[in-house]
Order: structure tokens, then C-alpha cells, then sequence
């Protein structure tokens, strides 16, 4: 989850497939190196994307909004790209 929300705050989602592709690269890239991993489940990516609906409102029209505070943000991405090794 954590890495899904880093995805949120850095790209964003105008619209609902945009949202839906960027919560498919975050699993995506946080699965990547585990060749075991399960594959990609529709309805999982789709719970997933609704969580970030509506932990994240958009109040001008969005399909996120922004989740601030900027330094929250800031740490996760920080923290994700670490523990990726990036």
C-alpha cells in the first residue's frame, strides 16, 4: 500500500484510467524481482485504485486529489525508492 500511495502522490490520476494505470505500474514495480509473484488480479488492482479514490478526494474535479501534505509525500517516495534500491 505503501508504495501505492508514493505512485498517488507522484503521478496523480485526472482520470479513471489513468488512475487504473498508474495503481497497475505501482503493483507492477513493487512486485518486480519476484518471479513467484501472482500475476495481476483485476478485481485486487481494482480494490486498490477505490482505496485511493476515496482515501484521496479530488476537490476540483480529479480522480485523486492530492494527498498532502508535500513532505508526507516526499517521505513515502523517498522511502519506496529506497527499499527498491533505486
Amino acid at each position: 500500500m505503501r508504495t501505492l500511495v508514493a505512485v498517488q502522490a507522484v503521478t496523480g490520476a485526472t482520470k479513471l484510467h489513468n488512475a487504473q494505470a498508474a495503481v497497475t505500474a505501482g503493483f507492477d514495480v513493487h512486485h518486480s524481482g519476484f518471479p513467484d509473484a501472482a500475476p495481476n488480479d483485476r478485481r485486487l488492482l481494482a480494490a486498490y485504485e477505490d482505496i485511493l479514490t476515496a482515501a484521496y478526494p479530488s476537490g476540483d474535479g480529479a480522480h485523486w486529489g492530492s494527498m498532502g501534505p508535500d513532505l508526507l509525500g516526499t517521505a513515502l517516495v523517498a522511502e519506496v525508492e529506497e527499499q527498491s534500491g533505486g
